[in-house]
């Protein structure tokens, strides 16, 4: 009896809150007043991931830096009917430099010498090294190029350089990383021993006995930028390879593909389909962080003059002009702006990379 004593209120005070609250929603619905569920917003894991990489102030300024370089770089030279927009290797023969030679010449006369200059004035066709004006805003390079136009040229190069070679490094270390990962055993060993063997070849001397190889077998210019992209490929998949391999070892005991076993899926769509999309995120930031890398490296073989020839416009190729004492001391419009877009290419892949991390980190209070 006192059991039934006390349930009898209980179930009384339940009814009392369950018909007070449906009352309450019946008027807030009445009255147009929204509801709690209404107001509630909930967001799906790539809109929080979207929110916090565009709440950051670095990642901003990096993404907007990449877009303007792009823009620069790829739509800029559509401009040509522009009068300082001038094409690749285009050179202004519209008149440059005058050189001034001066001789001195010496006679006697009834035994008194005079000593006489024999001043003559040439005109160049060529405007070399010319200085920054209407038509070119940036000057002009020793081969009569305008280096505004070419900075814009090189831009092409170096970015496709840097989003090629990153690319084929992901798919080359996803398919031999997702592989070793899921299979383990003996194909984990000989994978893994193979990314071993390709992380102690010394990438800069290879690249730069390839470069001198090609150089001297006088391989064509665009089969050069290939082979060099193919061995920049070669020798930068083996990092994103353990990588990959080291979070599908974590994945496939998760319960999720315990079920794809059961229902007997194919291996390669538990690999591609499953495992490898959960990998996504730490690849993003991975080839973000990368095309930096890559940049550097392209802009580094043309500075040492191991990169494409001269005639062709790259960022590299521009800064070399940098290592004779002349052009480095009076010719800084040269070498400084190519050297600032590749500083500012290379920051903002990294402020957009370290920003794809922390909006990708669960933990992340930000």
């Amino acid at each position: 009896m006192q059991e039934s004593f006390h349930e009898e209120p209980q179930e009384e005070l339940k009814e009392e809150i369950l018909s007070d609250a449906a009352s309450r929603e019946n008027e807030m619905y009445e009255t147009g007043v929204p509801s709690l569920a209404d107001n509630v917003r909930i967001l799906s894991p790539g809109r929080m991931v979207l929110k916090r990489f565009f709440r950051s102030k670095l990642s901003m300024v990096g993404l907007v830096t990449m877009i303007i370089l792009f823009i620069f770089s790829f739509v800029g030279p559509l401009f040509d009917f522009l009068p300082f927009i001038w094409g690749e290797q285009e050179a202004d023969y519209s008149g440059g430099k005058v050189s001034i030679l001066s001789q001195e010449v010496v006679y006697e006369v009834d035994g008194e010498q005079y000593v006489c200059y024999y001043v003559s004035e040439t005109q160049h066709t060529l405007n070399n090294e010319g200085p920054i004006s209407p038509e070119h805003l940036l000057g002009t390079d020793q081969n009569g190029y305008d280096i505004f136009s070419r900075l814009m040229y090189g831009g092409r190069v170096s970015l496709t350089v840097g989003l090629v070679v990153i690319f084929l490094e992901t798919v080359l270390g996803v398919i031999l990383g997702g592989l070793a990962g899921y299979f383990g055993k003996w194909v984990d060993q000989i994978i893994m021993r193979i990314v071993d063997i390709f992380n102690c070849i010394p990438q800069w001397p290879i690249l730069l006995i390839i470069s001198s190889m090609l150089s001297a077998n006088e391989v064509e210019d665009v089969a050069k930028l290939y082979i060099m992209m193919a061995m920049l490929t070669l020798l930068g998949w083996a990092g994103t390879a353990r990588l990959v391999r080291g979070q599908i070892l974590s994945l496939r005991e998760q319960e999720f593909m315990t079920a794809a076993d059961a229902i007997g899926l194919r291996t390669s769509k538990k690999i591609f389909r499953h495992l490898v999309p959960n990998v996504i995120p730490q690849l993003i930031v991975t080839m973000t962080l990368g095309l930096g890398g890559i940049i550097l490296t392209e802009a580094t073989l043309g500075f040492l003059g191991m990169g494409l020839p001269s005639s062709y416009a790259t960022w590299g190729n521009m800064i070399n002009s940098a290592t004779t004492t002349e052009y480095l001391e009076h010719y800084p419009n040269m070498w400084v702006p190519a050297g600032i877009c590749i500083v500012l290419a290379v920051l903002a892949f990294n402020f957009i990379g370290d920003g794809l991390r922390d909006a990708f980190d669960p933990k992340s209070k930000r």
